[in-house]
């Protein structure tokens, strides 16, 4: 063996002395790191070497233990601006915003809490962890809710060779993929000697660099077929509104006219369409709207291109109301609307609002959202532009359903002013990236104020905003006020991921709980 081999070796069997808890708090702190806004993508394949170090010997209820561990403080670092959030927008003084958050972190953690648990039990019974882990990490991310979802392959969306596989595996491949590349990692430092080892690690190498081979040839044949397709530009407005300023009904008029003027300029630019982030025009429009409202609340004054714009619209017979987008066409006619799905959790719908009394009088002037019925399609001429609202391209199974309608454009309107210069903004947008790659068509974002940006089917980033001034930083109300101008392709959305989704998994997971079924079953003994 060489010296500096024999020298990293000897520091991982050193590292591997540590306490578990150290362990476990070491791997959270890596993974957080390779997530945006640091963005060290690295660090998530290497993070799960202290990972297994940790639960290496452990029984299964040890591994939830410090999977639990794991998964806590990666989660608290890398959402620590949920802390801002609920301090500048709920009220809470900082130590219950900062207590809110790890309450927060520790529910987000029971994803790594399960992996750490079936990883054990496999390890256990003579799995190895090369094998036991990818398939522990893809069946937690699976069976367990979060309210804002951040896989592990979530880390890989700027490593544009890792993630293409997606379109086949979805982003739990990449999971996966990320998962067996740190186990095996694990398993070369551990016993670099046996050919058992070197055989597994040799084959999970291969595995790996096949997947990088796919995504090379990938990148090549959906480039050439986005030269294929057509081609429109795009303006996308970034008005740059603080909460205050977005809500205040004074500033309403004013709010509406920069939209416009900004528009404006993006056609005189060259923009064939423009899009405005989430709730951008401020006056509320019927749900089933055909036309433009006149005079001072119109959206199209001073431009003539075709607008897709978001806004609250109500439905005056049921007394409802939508988080919806429309696509004002150059005719003056609507189409839609595309309304939001996925509600936010006290942010949009109250559980038990309008059925329990004291709900209502704690919060007298919330009005619960009504969920849309279906992902929605906005058609204009060639044009079929599927619409997420919000941090609905967050949510893999939903723009799956939006895909599977065959959209040639996925539009994302939103706003991210909620949480100022923060990590939270280019979460989102990586979020955004995985998934144009798993259906295969550019996808645009319209933030008030985020990340603005033009993602390729490829997941290339062709262009972006950052999010503001140095007030932003700090939860302050200055954001930066701009626009881009982008030519993007329209491909109809279709891979085999947008025809059998997650269905791999649910076969992995299937397997692993009838393993352990069977193991108990022929001790007959219960779990």
């Amino acid at each position: 063996m060489a010296p500096a081999s024999g020298t990293a070796v000897s520091s991982a069997r050193s590292l591997g002395r540590l306490p578990a808890a150290g362990l476990s708090s070491l791997a959270g702190v890596m993974l957080a790191l390779a997530f945006p806004r640091v963005g060290l993508w690295p660090l998530a394949w290497l993070s799960f070497v202290p990972f297994l170090f940790a639960l290496k010997g452990r029984r299964a209820r040890h591994g939830l233990l410090w999977g639990w561990l794991t998964g806590t403080v990666a989660t608290a670092i890398g959402m620590s601006w949920i802390a801002g959030l609920l301090e500048r927008f709920a009220g809470l003084a900082w130590p219950l915003a900062v207590l809110a958050t790890v309450i927060s972190a520790a529910a987000h953690g029971a994803a790594l809490a399960l992996c750490g648990m079936l990883t054990c039990w496999l390890w256990s019974h003579g799995v190895r962890p090369i094998i036991a882990l990818p398939l522990s990490l893809v069946t937690a991310e699976l069976l367990v809710p979060m309210v804002f979802p951040w896989p592990v392959g979530m880390s890989q969306y700027q490593v544009l060779a890792v993630i293409q596989i997606s379109d086949v595996l979805g982003v739990h491949g990449i999971s996966f993929l990320v998962a067996l590349g740190g186990a095996a990692i694990y398993e070369l430092v551990t016993d670099p000697a046996d050919a058992r080892t070197r055989c597994w690690v040799l084959g999970a190498g291969a595995i790996v660099a096949a997947c990088l081979v796919y995504g090379a040839v990938r990148i090549g044949q959906v480039r050439a077929a986005r030269e294929r397709a057509p081609s429109i530009t795009v303006g996308l407005v970034q008005a740059g509104l603080s909460i205050a300023d977005k809500h205040d009904p004074r500033r309403f008029s004013i709010n509406a006219a920069l939209h416009r003027d900004m528009s404006a300029q993006l056609e005189r630019e060259g923009a064939e369409l423009v899009i405005w982030p989430e709730s951008s025009h401020p006056y509320t429009f019927d749900h089933d709207a055909t036309r433009d409202h006149r005079g001072p609340r119109a959206v199209r004054q001073g431009f003539t291109i075709p607008v897709i714009f978001g806004v609250g619209t109500v439905d005056d017979d049921r007394h409802r109301r939508y988080n919806s987008a429309f696509l004002l066409d150059a005719e003056g006619t609507l189409h839609g609307p595309a309304d939001k799905n996925q509600l936010l959790l006290f942010g949009e719908v109250i559980p038990f609002y309008d059925d329990i009394a004291w709900l209502r009088e704690m919060f007298p002037n919330a009005w619960n959202f009504t969920p849309g019925t279906e992902p929605g399609v906005l058609e204009d001429g060639r044009l079929r532009a599927g619409v997420l609202n919000c941090y609905e391209d967050m949510l893999p199974d939903l723009v799956r359903q939006l895909a599977r309608r065959r959209p040639n454009l996925l539009v994302n309107v939103t706003n991210d002013a909620w949480f100022g210069d923060t990590a939270e903004p280019y979460e989102h947008l990586a979020g955004s990236v995985l998934r144009a790659v798993e259906h295969r068509v550019d996808l645009v974002r319209a933030v008030n104020s985020g990340v603005t940006a033009v993602v390729s089917s490829t997941g290339q980033v062709m262009a972006q905003t950052r999010v503001g001034g140095p007030m932003a930083r700090f939860g302050g109300d200055e954001f930066e006020r701009t626009t881009v101008l982008a030519r993007v392709r329209l491909h109809d959305a279709g891979t085999v991921y947008t025809k059998l989704g997650d269905s791999w998994v649910w076969a992995i997971a299937i397997a692993v709980f009838l393993s352990i079924r069977g193991v108990y079953r022929r001790r007959g003994a219960q779990p």
